[in-house]
């Protein structure tokens, strides 16, 4: 596709089995993707179809993420004239130097040809380095919220140290009660014989003072 400027909302909503997207334009082009443009926001659900998905020769920074099912394309490319490395790419660029990574091997980030990089244009702070230097580094290192979910695994061991936590400080909390239950007892009974005996030495005096007094 050439001479195209951008790809508006629903754009592609009628082509319900397109495959492959190759754009070919110029290093003077801006091309502005909108994030419905396979319909994906309308339907609710992510295209799952494209399998090749190329953008070569333009000045395009930004690629949506609800765009379509990125995990579900062989081949991404992209060489453009450079990338904003903020939040809106966070979610592919942060994921590209995890050892889980969804997209490092399917969606590459390139120079194609002189006058295209695969460096950062923006911000300030990564302005020409490459996008894979700053894998991590960006937005606090946010991931997708779409592609990106705790390890069962992981979730896993959190649910039983949080399950063994709550038995065990349920285990203190009744041994306490039991053992608080039981000093009581103790001190009751060591104080109740020295009361008794308390009580018949008196007794015992009191009766010595009447033989006295008889």
């Amino acid at each position: 596709m050439s001479n195209l400027t951008a790809l508006n909302d629903c754009a592609f909503c009628n082509f319900p089995n397109l495959e492959t997207i190759i754009f070919w334009g110029s290093t003077k082009q801006t091309i502005f993707i909108h994030e419905n443009a396979f319909g994906s926001i309308t339907s609710g659900k992510l295209y799952p179809k494209i399998k090749e998905f190329d953008i070569i020769f333009t000045r395009l920074s930004t690629l949506p993420e609800r765009l379509i099912d990125w995990r579900k394309a062989d081949r991404v490319e992209i060489s453009t004239t450079g990338i904003n490395c903020d939040c809106s790419m966070a979610w592919l660029i942060n994921d590209f130097q995890r050892s889980d990574s969804l997209f490092s091997k399917t969606i590459k980030i390139t120079q194609f040809f002189k006058g295209l990089t695969d460096e950062c244009i923006a911000p300030p702070e990564f302005k020409g380095k490459k996008v894979k230097e700053v894998s991590g580094k960006i937005c606090n290192g946010k991931l997708s919220t779409i592609y990106h979910y705790p390890s069962t695994s992981s979730a896993t061991f959190n649910f039983y140290w949080i399950l063994l936590a709550g038995i065990f400080i349920l285990g203190i909390s009744i041994f306490s009660f039991i053992f608080h239950k039981k000093i009581i007892k103790f001190i009751y009974y060591q104080n109740v014989p020295q009361q008794d005996n308390d009580d018949s030495e008196k007794i015992f005096q009191y009766r010595n003072l009447e033989n006295d007094s008889v």
